[in-house]
């Protein structure tokens, strides 16, 4: 996520795709483009995830990146298919990236990240937000596996 996106998203402004943002709230969405525009990112439309995205502002065959969480974002865009097809856009899910790119949220240290624990980090940090829904995730309990005995997979 926090680590890939800015990838995507460099690639997708370098190969001039129009790329539109919506989600998170109307001050970090703001903050966020601001933060991608002074790294050269044109961002042509963005709205905050708070209501309902007007589909009219979006112009065909865009990139949308959708930063509602897991699964809003997911159960957002299964309920708009239909929209989304007819306007060919390209769809990116990017979790809570608005939030970290406006400074919201931090990164965890970089050893942290480099021994894979930076969910535990997330879970420590704010657990109410972030607890639940590790856990939720059937595929996350190999990592907590990893994690806990810093087992690398081969």
């Amino acid at each position: 996520g926090t680590d890939l996106n800015p990838a995507i998203i460099d690639f997708f402004s370098e190969n001039n795709y129009n790329i539109a943002l919506y989600g998170t709230n109307s001050e970090n969405i703001s903050k966020c483009v601001n933060n991608l525009s002074s790294s050269g990112i044109k961002i042509y439309y963005y709205q905050d995830g708070y209501s309902d995205l007007d589909f009219n502002n979006i112009k065909d065959d865009s990139v949308l990146l959708v930063g509602l969480g897991t699964p809003k974002q997911e159960i957002w865009i299964k309920n708009n298919m239909d929209k989304i097809t007819s306007k060919k856009l390209i769809i990116i899910t990017v979790g809570g990236f608005f939030d970290f790119k406006a400074g919201f949220y931090k990164r965890a240290p970089l050893w942290i990240r480099k021994i894979k624990m930076e969910w535990f980090y997330r879970i420590v940090d704010n657990p109410k937000l972030h607890l639940l829904k590790y856990m939720n995730n059937f595929y996350f309990v190999p990592y907590i596996i990893e994690g806990l005995f810093l087992v690398k997979r081969k």
